[in-house]
C-alpha cells in the first residue's frame, strides 16, 4: 500500500467515525497558476452529508459541497495530478503527505473535538444588534439590517 492510499484509507476511516476534521490540499502544481489550495471540511446540508471544497484561488474563494463517495475520488485525483501535500486533521491524529518524499508522517491530533459541521453559520458581531441603546438610536432600523 502506497502512502497516499495509506491517507486515503485513513480518510476514510475518519469520516466513517466521525472524527474528521479537515484536509489541506496544498503546493498546487497543476495547470491553474491562480489556485492555491484547497481546504475541506464536513458539513451537513439538507440532501445529507458532504464535504465542502473550497478552493482557494488568488483573488477569490469557490466553494463546492459534494456527497462523501464521490469527494474520495476527487481527492485522490487532485493529489495524483495537482497538488504535493496533504494535511488531515482529526480528533484522534494528524496526518502529513508529501509527494516527493512520498510518505505519511502520523502525528498527535491537533483538535480535540469535531467541528460545527453546520452548513449556515451565525454572523459573529462585535455589538449586540438588540442592545438597548442601539434601538434607542434606531441604529437596528430596516434599512441598517438591510445593509447588514
Amino acid at each position: 500500500m502506497t502512502p497516499l492510499d495509506e491517507l486515503l484509507n485513513r480518510l476514510r476511516d475518519a469520516l466513517t467515525a466521525r472524527t474528521f476534521v479537515k484536509l489541506t490540499l496544498g503546493a498546487h502544481r497543476g495547470a491553474d497558476e491562480s489556485l492555491r489550495n484547497v481546504f475541506l471540511r464536513p458539513v451537513t446540508l439538507r440532501e445529507g452529508d458532504r464535504l465542502q471544497f473550497v478552493y482557494r484561488h488568488a483573488t477569490r474563494d469557490v466553494t463546492k459541497n459534494l456527497p462523501i463517495a464521490e469527494a474520495i475520488p476527487l481527492i485522490a485525483r487532485l493529489l495524483t495530478t495537482d497538488f504535493a501535500s496533504a494535511h488531515l486533521f482529526t480528533t484522534e491524529f494528524s496526518a502529513d503527505w508529501k509527494r516527493g518524499a512520498n510518505k505519511l508522517k502520523l502525528g498527535p491530533p491537533r483538535h480535540s473535538r469535531p467541528p460545527d459541521t453546520a452548513h449556515d453559520r451565525g454572523k459573529h458581531r462585535l455589538i449586540n444588534p438588540r442592545a438597548p441603546w442601539l434601538q434607542a438610536l434606531r441604529a437596528t432600523a430596516d434599512k441598517i439590517r438591510q445593509v447588514d
